[in-house]
């Protein structure tokens, strides 16, 4: 995993995609910030883009990031409990959620996603509404079938839209893998 050092900070690469360009909406999967400096950060985005940032609240994932950025990360099962916490949140206010694909065939999907629509009906709130997002891997050796076949199921499972995720840097391979699939699934 890359460090610290060899990524780019996230807002202000934002702040930079917001200053040369018009349409595109800007946010990210993880951020490591302590949430009262994160929410100043995200909210000043949105009013210097236009209203096209996104605020993206999660369990966190990378100890080692975490540990390299002095950000504290607590413990896997107290990450997990604050995204039950989150969900509530996410019924409340939001526009979408993103999920995990955890390899447990669809187990803890199913369960989180029955925990927003509980959520969503405490609070009066349509679930269809809100914009469901999975994140899934796209590995080296996956080819275009295999993925096709993963985002399909995500659909089957309640997923609107598929996040693709891979190990280090994309390169021209993962890119065209996932064009082919992006094409197909249209």
């Amino acid at each position: 995993m890359a460090g610290p050092a060899e990524m780019l900070e996230a807002a202000t690469t934002l702040g930079f995609l917001a200053a040369r360009t018009e349409r595109v909406r800007l946010g990210t999967m993880v951020t490591y910030r302590p949430p009262a400096v994160l929410v100043k950060a995200i909210t000043t985005l949105d009013v210097l883009s236009g209203g096209r940032a996104w605020l993206g609240v999660g369990s966190g994932y990378s100890e080692q990031e975490s540990r390299a950025m002095d950000v504290p990360l607590p413990p896997v099962a107290e990450r997990f409990e604050r995204l039950d916490e989150t969900l509530r949140l996410v019924a409340r206010y939001g526009d979408a959620c993103n999920l995990f694909d955890v390899p447990d065939g669809g187990k803890m999907l199913r369960h989180k996603l029955n925990v927003l629509a509980e959520h969503c009906a405490d609070e009066g709130r349509d679930f269809a509404g809100i914009d469901k997002t999975v994140s899934t891997r796209l590995d080296d050796g996956d080819s275009k079938d295999d993925f096709v076949r993963r985002c399909r199921e995500l659909a089957e499972l309640g997923a609107d839209h598929v996040v693709a995720i891979t190990a280090g840097p994309w390169d021209e391979k993962k890119v065209a893998t996932l064009a082919a699939a992006a094409g197909e699934l249209r």
